[in-house]
């Protein structure tokens, strides 16, 4: 009889040591389902941040095009304006001064 106790604890703490190695093994699953669910959550945040600062960028990229597009129409207009002016100096001023009207013979 007492031969079959020495085997008996053994079985019985080993079987113990089973079921907190098991216990042990669920908590640490668990801790790692917890730290993935918190990453993807993390993730996800800064996903949505990095998202709202593309659409940023691209309203500030086209908010820039427009302007450029405005400040081009304006240049070629201030061009249009340059060369009008220029022509009209170069009528007034490049033909040389101006004749005297002729007298006729005084009597």
């Amino acid at each position: 009889m007492f031969d079959l106790i020495g085997p008996a604890v053994t079985l019985f703490l080993a079987g113990i040591a089973f079921i907190v190695w098991l216990v042990r093994l669920e908590g640490r699953i668990n801790s790692a389902k917890q730290t993935t669910a918190e990453l993807t959550r993390d993730l996800d945040a800064h996903s949505t941040a990095n998202q709202v600062e593309i659409d940023a960028m691209k309203a500030r990229a086209d908010a820039d095009s427009a302007a450029h597009s405005n400040t081009t129409i304006a240049i070629v207009r201030v061009q249009e304006q340059l060369k009008h002016l220029t022509d009209l100096v170069e009528r007034l001023f490049m033909q040389g001064p101006p004749k005297a009207p002729r007298r006729g013979p005084e009597s």
